[in-house]
């Protein structure tokens, strides 16, 4: 998988530090796989890591200008950057999901689980449907008393790689979506109506949580121990699925087959009966320029990513924070 980090690879034993900076998501899972290979590695090399979690779009910024030595990213290179930025190699390093949070001052609706599918979701955010008393929820939620009252959605302010996996998942849901807003990680393409925003990751919790009868997008990371409903999804099988774990790896493991080998291929909306809809890989960008002298950069990026996808204590830690470990 990154076989151009392996070509180069030779024993070195000195101080590294391994710096990278991207996707806040991921931040906590990247943190984490550092604690254990550190311990791991500590006889043999004094490795200092560092993760700054200032979003995808800055991490990439900071790769192309090599600032540090990786980069996570919820976005994959596109093209454009594939040509324009022939020496920056990705991969994927975990799948991420995406869930609807709702939040209801209520103690009759707190956990809530509500079926949606694909045209309610894209109805929400788009502005046509604006009541939780909707006839079209009924449909798909009969023994569920719902309010009447607007729904309010929230989307992330800063550039986020969850709003690009949850407007890919938009475009792909509705043809009208792609063609008039389309996928993006800026909150200004959101439709007029979506006024309210919540920072990163907990400022989207604590939005959510603050404004009644809201529905937010989220990804896991920081919100496990946050006691808010969430959305099941009717996905394109027609099945209401949930984001479990062992469900997506099966379903990542149906999507490797004839796929290119880049892996940017997408995991949204997939046609795969057992499918989560909201679903992206999260990525590991590196600039070979960066590394190419650097013996111990190089051994070091390789093993690290290579105990992070292969080891089982790299497997459960990614499980233990609600990510999905590639199969």
């Amino acid at each position: 998988m990154f076989s151009f980090l392996q070509k180069k690879s030779v024993s070195c034993f000195q101080k590294v530090d391994m710096t990278g900076s991207g996707a806040s998501s991921t931040v906590d899972v990247y943190k984490t796989w550092a604690i254990y290979y550190e311990s791991m590695r500590s006889s043999f090399i004094d490795l200092q890591f560092f993760y700054d979690a200032k979003g995808s779009s800055r991490g990439k910024q900071d790769i192309i200008g090599s600032k540090i030595n990786f980069a996570g990213s919820d976005i994959p290179l596109n093209r454009a950057d594939e040509q324009n930025y022939p020496d920056i190699k990705y991969f994927p390093s975990l799948a991420c999901k995406v869930k609807l949070r709702i939040y209801y001052n209520n103690k009759k609706t707190s956990h809530l689980i509500l079926k949606n599918n694909c045209k309610q979701i894209v109805g929400i955010y788009n502005g046509t449907i604006t009541n939780w008393n909707d006839s079209s929820f009924m449909k798909n939620n009969p023994s569920t008393k719902l309010p009447d009252a607007p729904i309010i959605p929230i989307a992330r302010l800063d550039d986020a790689g969850s709003t690009f996996i949850f407007s890919s998942t938009l475009s792909s849901f509705d043809i009208n979506w792609n063609s008039s807003f389309g996928t993006f990680q800026s909150k200004n393409f959101w439709p007029k109506h979506i006024t309210i925003f919540g920072q990163r990751i907990s400022g989207m919790a604590d939005t959510i949580t603050n404004n009644n009868f809201s529905i937010g997008y989220l990804s896991t990371s920081g919100v496990q121990e946050v006691n808010l409903s969430y959305a099941k999804i009717i996905n394109k099988s027609g099945k209401k699925v949930d984001a479990n774990i062992e469900i997506i790896q099966e379903t990542i493991e149906k999507s490797f087959k004839n796929q290119s080998a880049n892996f940017a291929f997408s995991l949204t909306d997939l046609d795969i009966p057992s499918a989560y809809p909201i679903l992206s890989f999260s990525y590991i960008l590196i600039n070979i320029n960066n590394i190419k002298y650097d013996c111990s950069q190089i051994t070091e990026l390789y093993r690290f990513f290579k105990w992070s996808l292969q080891s089982v204590a790299a497997h459960k830690a990614t499980k233990h924070l609600q990510f999905v470990p590639l199969p």
